[in-house]
C-alpha cells in the first residue's frame, strides 16, 4: 500500500490514545465519531479522534460533523452485540442475505 489511511482502533473516548507525532502526507485520515443525532439515513456527531490530516478536509477532535449511513465504514466491536440484539426478524434475515452476498462476491 502506496498511500496508507491513518487509522485508530479505538475512539479517545473510550481508550486513552497515545500522543503521537506522525507528519501529515496528504494522505487522509479514518474517523471515530461519537454520535449525538440521528435523522433518518444522517447523523450528527463529534470527531472522537486524533487527526493528522486537518489540511486536507478542515476536521478536528471534538469538531462536530454531519455525514450520511453510507459513510459509516465500521462501528466500534463493544456496540456490534447491542445492534444485532436490536434487530428484528425482518433485519436479521436482511443481514444474513447481505453476509451471503459479501461471502459469495469475495468468492468470485
Amino acid at each position: 500500500m502506496t498511500k496508507p489511511i491513518l487509522r485508530h482502533s479505538h475512539p479517545a473516548s473510550l481508550v486513552p490514545l497515545p500522543k503521537q507525532g506522525v507528519p501529515s502526507r496528504g494522505w487522509g485520515d479514518d474517523n471515530w465519531v461519537q454520535i449525538t443525532d440521528r435523522s433518518g439515513n444522517y447523523f450528527c456527531g463529534v470527531v472522537d479522534n486524533p487527526l493528522v490530516e486537518g489540511r486536507l478536509h478542515g476536521m478536528k477532535q471534538g469538531d462536530e460533523i454531519m455525514f450520511h449511513e453510507d459513510h459509516i465504514l465500521a462501528v466500534h466491536d463493544i456496540h456490534r452485540q447491542e445492534l444485532v440484539l436490536g434487530m428484528d426478524v425482518a433485519d436479521l434475515k436482511e443481514l444474513a442475505q447481505w453476509i451471503g452476498r459479501m461471502r459469495q462476491e469475495s468468492n468470485d
